[in-house]
């Protein structure tokens, strides 16, 4: 099974480019109720899905690749984050990661989870 997945997930790595690139409407997973799905986003290294959230918006991101687990890779690094963040449309606004309390935390896949506020949050470094 989990040859197969890395099999497929080659072969599908490989239509796709570098960048970031909107993913057909037909092809998007189901969304989460209550969270509207805005867009998905894949390229040859990433699937970004990107929802509606109170106060703002979230980019969840995971890399397109296997590890010999089977669990999706991780390890997404800042450059690689904020090179997303651009890429989807948000080189000008703040984005936050959040870290729940730990009887909060969801944790099913490798996933990263972007915060685009729809303020500019009053933390920060500001010029």
């Amino acid at each position: 099974m989990r040859q197969a997945s890395e099999k497929y997930l080659r072969t599908e790595n490989k239509k796709w480019g570098d960048n970031l690139q909107s993913v057909p409407r037909e092809k998007w997973p189901e969304p989460i109720p209550g969270r509207p799905l805005i867009n998905v986003y894949r390229s040859n290294r990433y699937l970004v899905q990107e929802y509606t959230e109170p106060g703002g918006t979230r980019l969840s991101i995971c890399r397109t690749a296997l590890l010999p687990t089977g669990d999706w890779d991780d390890g997404l690094t800042w450059d690689e984050l904020m090179e997303i963040k651009r890429q989807a449309g948000y080189p000008h606004r703040w984005a936050y990661e959040c870290y729940p309390p730990e009887s909060q935390i969801v944790n099913i896949a490798n996933m990263r989870h972007l915060f685009i506020p729809d303020d500019i949050p009053d933390f920060g470094w500001h010029s």
